[in-house]
């Protein structure tokens, strides 16, 4: 698995000052024989994989258990780093258009279809894994990560739903209020399929603990391409809605949004503090988490499907990149959790 993420990324960083995120595990210190991390940290997938994989972290596996996981995670991160791709490779197709001012749909349809098939491409061998995953811990085990997933899922929501990006994005573009209480209804619009695919979370995330596992029953394999369809003419749909009542300048301040939005799960984005990506101001920054140097502690291994052993659970992970993306261009979070 890949050997270093960005560690600890602190509450007041995540604009979360405050409150605990539900189920994060405090950080540890790192102790000072930590081995040394490698000049260039290694990608991270992100979504529903990466989720599982911080849950995991605060499992506690048997070497045997981690060397099963190990190899599970190996099967899926690059299928989900594709996934990860096409979502950003769509978001900035949509901030191209945004940018020339006209928004081709069939012109979007490649984006579209390499989504669709990542999707499909994905879930067999995530469904797979999770199969022998639900096989390989006990009773105890299974519960532990799916309380530790049921709050991540709860966090994401709370990311999602908060009226306060919408609020955000509205100053950022300028917005009048006859043009915000529209903004505020085409976000309202999308909250009802947010719920649905939440709900069946939850209900996969319950028969998880149980001694047999049947996630067929509750979210159809074929259902898989129905599905991202679904969600990314969603997010072209809410796109061209908002921009239709938008000025030309505030158009353009979308599109940089929308830049954003695939810049927060990017390479670069996991590769560099956010103050540094390319085309972030230092405010537009904040919305991604204030990362500095200091905050990059070295040593600390890369657990199972993406999460942190040794000790130590990071405190932003997949949260950071959903409240990162939300809060960049709320709608974003159309895509859904990730999970098929």
């Amino acid at each position: 698995m890949k050997s270093v993420v960005r560690s600890i990324v602190t509450l007041a960083a995540l604009g979360l000052a405050g409150t605990v995120p539900c189920g994060v595990a405090g950080a540890a210190q790192a102790p000072p024989t930590a081995e040394k991390a490698p000049a260039a940290p290694a990608r991270t997938a992100h979504g529903i994989v990466q989720m599982i994989g911080e849950s995991l972290g605060e499992v506690t596996l048997t070497a045997d258990q981690e060397t099963i996981v190990e190899a599970l995670g190996a099967r899926v991160e690059p299928l989900q780093a594709v996934v990860d791709e096409a979502e950003n490779a769509l978001l900035l197709a949509l901030a191209d258009q945004i940018h020339a001012g006209h928004i081709d749909r069939a012109a979007l349809e490649p984006q579209i279809a390499a989504y669709v098939s990542a999707r499909e491409a994905l879930a067999p061998e995530l469904r797979d894994a999770l199969d022998k995953l639900h096989d390989a811990l006990d009773h105890e085990q299974r519960a532990d990560l799916a309380d530790a997933l049921e709050c991540r899922v709860h966090d994401v929501r709370r990311a999602i739903v908060s009226g306060e990006k919408t609020d955000e994005l509205a100053m950022k573009l300028g917005l009048d209020d006859k043009q915000k209480a529209s903004v505020n209804e085409i976000l309202q619009n999308l909250q009802p399929g947010l719920e649905t695919e939440r709900e069946a979370l939850h209900h996969a995330i319950e028969a998880f603990r149980d001694e047999t596992f049947g996630l067929e029953k509750i979210l159809p394999a074929a259902d898989v391409p129905e599905r991202a369809r679904h969600r990314a003419e969603g997010i072209i749909d809410a796109t061209v809605s908002i921009s239709d009542i938008l000025t030309p300048a505030q158009r353009e301040q979308l599109a940089e949004r929308l830049r954003q939005a695939a810049m927060a799960r990017s390479d670069a984005a996991e590769d560099q503090p956010p103050a540094a990506m390319p085309g972030l101001s230092p405010k537009s920054a904040d919305l991604v988490g204030e990362a500095a140097d200091a905050l990059w502690a070295a040593g600390f291994r890369r657990g199972p499907l993406g999460g942190v052993r040794g000790g130590v659970v990071v405190t932003g992970g997949a949260g950071r990149y959903y409240r990162g993306r939300v809060g960049a261009y709320p709608y974003a979070a159309g895509w859904g959790y990730g999970y098929y």
